[in-house]
């Protein structure tokens, strides 16, 4: 008897607490997709390619795991980070470009004599 009591006590608060303090009624999917970050939900599976190289210079991209067709050669990881920098870098020739530009230019407003 006295735990039934105490049931009905502890639900009573429950409803009352409930009432005083409603929960909020969770945001629609739109509002959470807006806003820094990734987006809810269920992320998109992203396909892992490879890349090959053939003999025409032409780079092509497969499914990792399948074999480049003929006449084309994988491309392993080492090739593909040289591949990436063979243009080279651009900021350090801008940094120096700027070097010289500003010594010109100080060297240019000093007085003569």
């Amino acid at each position: 008897m006295a735990l039934s009591a105490i049931r009905q006590r502890n639900e009573e608060e429950e409803a009352r607490r409930r009432r005083r303090y409603p929960e909020p009624p969770a945001p629609a999917p739109e509002a959470l997709a807006i806003g820094p970050g990734p987006a809810p939900g269920r992320k998109p599976s992203r396909r892992r390619v490879a890349r090959c190289r053939c003999l025409d210079g032409s780079i092509i991209e497969i499914e990792e795991g399948a074999r480049c067709p003929p006449g084309c050669n994988a491309i392993t990881q080492g090739e593909a980070e040289e591949e990436e920098v063979e243009g080279g870098p651009l900021v350090p020739f801008l940094i120096i470009a700027s070097f010289f530009g500003l010594m010109i230019f100080a060297i240019s407003k000093r007085p003569f004599g």
